[in-house]
């Protein structure tokens, strides 16, 4: 047993002096490495702040994706501006041209460039399933219409079950999506298979809108069983959003539910409000890009 221990002692003292010296060499480079490299500091509109070590070969478009890989929310590289006092700076050019040894940069977040796609563009190259839902006579339909470019009809018919329609999207001038958006019916029934059929409706949604109708106080008490709906339903991740429609200029008096008190509820559920107009079409292509944008920035960089 002595034996052992004082050969496991020579043993070690034989290779210690090589572990020193090889970690010596480790330590040297990297301190050149080091050296070798530039410190960036990049900072954003939020107040937020990231240093960079990279190598002197670097361009802006390096920092870029670094930016993209790492910020919260993910953003694609060619949706980042980068700043060097008040000159935005090329992909191309060479960090080192740039005049120091340590760069203080900012950068900004470019809004996406979202249109619809035309017959010639390619392929989607992303597909969401997108579910309106909310109560019955909130304006679903109505609504979805008017995303599709369609004329508003003052008298629509009442969805029964299900209705699915398409819209491509190119955003970008790059990127293809597809929304296959469901448009629900609003009544709420109780019969046999009802939690089934709600469960195949929701399954798959990356996102759902639950519409209620702004001159309405009674559809607008009907959010929380939507809502919990595809809180039950949906895959986890999945956008839940809260849209308040018929908030037409003409009709403020009719109005029964308050922008303010809308926007507190969604806010204390964590969750994006918006006010849409299906009679005049203000904010609808809006909501729905930026819906849109919101599960881009869910996918990796």
């Amino acid at each position: 047993f002595i034996a052992g221990l004082t050969g496991f002692g020579i043993r070690r003292r034989i290779h210690e002096p090589r572990c020193a010296a090889r970690n010596a060499g480790v330590e040297d480079t990297r301190e050149q490495d080091s050296a070798a490299k530039l410190r960036v500091v990049v900072t954003c509109a939020e107040g937020s702040r990231k240093e960079l070590l990279l190598p002197l070969t670097s361009t802006v478009r390096h920092v870029k994706r670094r930016i993209a890989r790492e910020s919260e929310p993910r953003t694609p590289p060619a949706r980042l501006k980068l700043l060097l006092g008040e000159r935005v700076l090329a992909d191309d050019e060479l960090l080192t041209a740039l005049g120091s040894s340590e760069l203080l940069l900012a950068f900004e977040r470019l809004p996406r460039q979202i249109r619809g796609a035309s017959a010639s563009d390619a392929k989607e190259d992303v597909i969401y399933k997108l579910l309106l839902a909310g109560a019955q006579l909130s304006g679903k339909s109505c609504v979805l219409r008017r995303f599709l470019g369609e004329d508003f009809l003052e008298t629509s018919p009442s969805t029964l079950g299900v209705d699915i329609r398409s819209k491509a999207l190119l955003v970008d001038e790059s990127l293809r999506v597809k929304l296959n958006i469901w448009d629900s019916e609003g009544r709420l029934r109780e019969y046999s298979g009802a939690a089934e059929d709600a469960a195949r409706l929701y399954s798959g949604a990356a996102a759902v809108i639950v519409f209620f109708d702004v001159a309405s106080a009674a559809s607008f008490e009907k959010l929380s069983h939507y809502l919990g709906l595809a809180s039950q339903h949906c895959r986890q991740g999945a956008i839940r959003c809260i849209a308040g429609n018929k908030a037409d200029e003409g009709f403020l008096e009719a109005r029964q539910v308050s922008q303010d008190e809308a926007s507190s509820f969604a806010a204390a559920r964590g969750l994006a409000y918006y006010e849409v107009s299906a009679r005049s079409g203000r904010g609808v292509e809006a909501m729905f890009h930026d819906l849109v944008g919101r599960l881009l920035d869910q996918l990796p960089v």
